[in-house]
């Protein structure tokens, strides 16, 4: 099989992801309501209790949290999609796609980049709230978001799927995504500032901390700085779990 048709396999595979995601709405709801149910329990309940030092450059906690909140619909939307891995295999379908002449990297980038686009999908469903609560975006702040959306995305899915090849259960894996993806999400300041002590230096060893903060920085004071370095570490802790991935599928 050469590039070309490698490629297109790889689109008709990714097509085959969003179709299922959008004909399965309670995947569709549970993705959405889950981080709008978060936000509104820890904004409106922290809220009062934060003073204006203590979220930066944002009005209220509310504010704060937006980032965070769309964060973590991405997390669960490459979580899911994992979970529809598990499934593939133990119907079948993926046992089918390893034995075809569809190549190692393709099969794994298909499953990726169909995980890539949902979230950012998932991302464009939560952005009215930027504007709902006072925020708003320039256009090159939405496209800047949108492509922060896409390599969050890739990376999460990238991780998701590298311990989602070898885990056979559903139960197994929300206990492995539990212990890994949950602390880095509350580690990456998407809850709350991490500015020293121990957890400061273990923020910056992770990926999602320079996601949110570069996400924090276009939304709330109009600032790219951050931008670059976020795609860079997003992208090759990324590179880094694909190809650890095409080994371990």
């Amino acid at each position: 099989m050469n590039t070309l048709q490698s490629f297109s396999a790889v689109a008709a595979l990714c097509k085959r992801e969003f179709i299922r995601f959008l004909r399965q709405r309670s995947r569709v709801v549970g993705a959405f309501l889950t981080p709008l149910i978060f936000w509104l329990m820890l904004g409106m309940g922290i809220d009062g209790a934060s003073d204006s030092a203590a979220v930066g450059m944002a009005a209220n906690f509310k504010q704060f949290f937006i980032p965070g909140m769309m964060v973590m619909g991405i997390l669960f939307t490459a979580i899911y999609s994992a979970i529809s891995l598990i499934e593939d295999k133990n119907s079948g379908f993926y046992q089918g796609v390893m034995v075809s002449p569809l190549a190692t990297w393709a099969i794994v980038l298909s499953k990726i980049l169909g995980a890539a686009f949902i979230a950012l999908f998932q991302g464009l469903l939560l952005l009215p709230l930027v504007y709902l609560n006072g925020l708003s975006l320039s256009l090159p702040a939405f496209g800047s978001v949108l492509l922060l959306f896409f390599f969050i995305g890739f990376f999460i899915a990238s991780l998701a799927l590298h311990f989602g090849w070898k885990i056979e259960s559903v139960a197994g894996f929300h206990g492995i995504m539990n212990t890994v993806l949950m602390p880095m999400w509350f580690l990456s300041g998407a809850t709350f500032p991490i500015k020293s002590g121990p957890l400061y230096w273990v923020s910056r060893a992770n990926p999602l901390t320079y996601a949110v903060k570069s996400f924090q920085d276009i939304l709330f004071v109009q600032n790219y700085a951050s931008f670059g370095l976020a795609l860079v570490v997003l992208g090759v802790s990324s590179l880094l779990l694909f190809s650890l991935s095409m080994n371990r599928r």
